[in-house]
């Protein structure tokens, strides 16, 4: 079936997700498709790529609310739940349309399951969503106060032992921020936030 191949080459690196994705979108007839991620612990959620910006993702995709026009596929489940999100604009997804979301399902999920460790960063380098940068103005992961300059002082690559000095604090008080930090933002430690935040950096300098 087209939508399994091209969804295969997508995750093995052949075709840029956001093209793959829009061409997903067009074969099952929907407006938008996206993949989105939940970390399940705190309920924090960001699209790690769809098929245009130019049409957002409605609410209530994380719960997986299905409606007339939206249905979803969980690609994998436990401490991060990554879905599938198909909506369309104006017509109703038909009883087809869903038997044959229903058909391939096993079959995404199993490509999903079977992607490099880094394809995450890859969809970062190709279309990364702003409004996901952990320092971004809307606080998308809820990081408190002290928790968002700690990032700061991560992006200007400063080490623990420093922090604790700038922020006058003790080491155990720190590892307790970093730890709510990686909690909320599903990164699993200083070197995935530095990374993170480098990507949101690049891509600012090429997109904007």
């Amino acid at each position: 079936m087209p939508a399994l191949t091209t969804f295969g080459a997508m995750i093995f690196g052949t075709v840029e997700p956001y093209r793959a994705l829009q061409t997903i979108a067009e074969i099952f007839g929907a407006s938008t498709i996206a993949i989105g991620r939940v970390i399940v612990k705190t309920g924090a959620t960001h699209i790690l790529v769809e098929n245009s910006q130019s049409v957002k993702v409605r609410v209530g995709w994380a719960a997986c609310e299905e409606t007339a026009k939206d249905h979803f596929i969980v690609l994998s489940d436990g401490d991060t739940r990554d879905i599938i999100i198909l909506q369309t604009a104006n017509d109703p997804i038909s009883q087809e349309q869903r038997r044959t979301f229903g058909d391939v399902a096993p079959f995404l999920a199993a490509f999903w399951g079977a992607r490099e460790t880094g394809f995450a960063a890859h969809v970062g380098q190709v279309r990364i969503e702003l409004t996901d940068s952990i320092l971004h103005r809307n606080n998308p992961y809820n990081l408190t106060r002290t928790e968002v300059r700690i990032c700061h002082l991560i992006s200007e690559g400063l080490r623990p032992k420093d922090m604790i000095e700038i922020l006058d604090t003790s080491m155990a008080t720190m590892r307790t921020h970093l730890g709510h930090i990686y909690a909320k933002t599903g990164l699993d430690g200083m070197i995935s936030v530095l990374h993170h935040l480098q990507s949101i950096s690049e891509t600012q300098k090429g997109d904007l």
